[in-house]
């Protein structure tokens, strides 16, 4: 019954952030910038070492190895400073002391935040664009242990922070630290703080879809201010000019 709940509620935040989606892009819609995106990335999900005291870790109930992570997404551009990513990752966790393994599929939806557009950034770089993380997600896994196996699902959610670079207009390099909030049954344990904490570190690259000799909504200029005397100096030019 509580799944089903998850689920229903999972599926109205989508609906939402979608609906909202289209009533902000509509102010750049006469704009010429590139929207869509598909991302790859791949890295390591951190294991949970209890005497390494390592801020990076995950956090279980029991010692877990450092693991593969890989993955991509989906992106939309609504704003130069806001996207919506529909995203999918794969990894497992392993133990250390405990010989077991948890296949885990994650489906996420994050809402991207390009700061390079809200401190003007790109007024210092326009390759550079630091930006963050935040979103809800639903997490599939299987888990393998010694004495039991059993597959589960629950809603999780998600934080992080990245930096993007610009190398090119059809593609972006990027990398992202980001926690993934979830269930506590992970490792099978259910002692602790309620929660199972995967933190992880990633790259990878985004590929921009487009017309050509256009760039990004993320990369938009940023206008320039003007002031009074500089107007009064470029309306002169323009009249020598005519």
């Amino acid at each position: 019954m509580i799944s089903l709940m998850y689920k229903k509620a999972l599926l109205f935040f989508f609906l939402f952030l979608f609906s909202t989606s289209f009533v902000f892009s509509q102010n750049y819609a006469s704009q010429d910038y590139r929207r869509l995106s598909l991302t790859l990335n791949g890295g390591t999900s951190f294991g949970d070492f209890s005497e390494s005291g390592n801020f990076m870790s995950s956090h279980f109930s029991v010692d877990t190895k450092n693991t593969l992570r890989f993955g991509g997404g989906l992106q939309y551009a609504l704003t130069p400073a806001w996207s919506l990513e529909l995203g999918y990752q794969r990894t497992q966790i392993e133990g250390t002391e405990i010989p077991f393994e948890t296949n885990m599929d994650l489906f996420t939806l994050k809402n991207i935040i390009n700061l390079n557009q809200l401190f003007f950034v790109n007024r210092i770089s326009d390759r550079l664009n630091p930006f963050v993380s935040l979103g809800i997600g639903y997490d599939f896994f299987n888990y393998n242990g010694p004495q039991r196996s059993f597959s589960e699902d629950a809603t999780s959610y998600n934080a992080g922070a990245g930096l993007a670079f610009k190398l090119s207009n059809t593609v972006d390099l990027f990398t992202h630290y980001e926690y993934h909030l979830g269930v506590n049954s992970v490792d099978n344990e259910t002692e602790g703080w309620g929660s199972d904490l995967i933190n992880s570190l990633t790259g990878g690259i985004r590929i921009n879809f487009g017309r050509k000799n256009t760039e990004h909504l993320s990369w938009r200029a940023v206008p320039v201010e003007l002031s009074p005397s500089d107007y009064d100096r470029l309306m002169a030019q323009a009249d020598l000019t005519d």
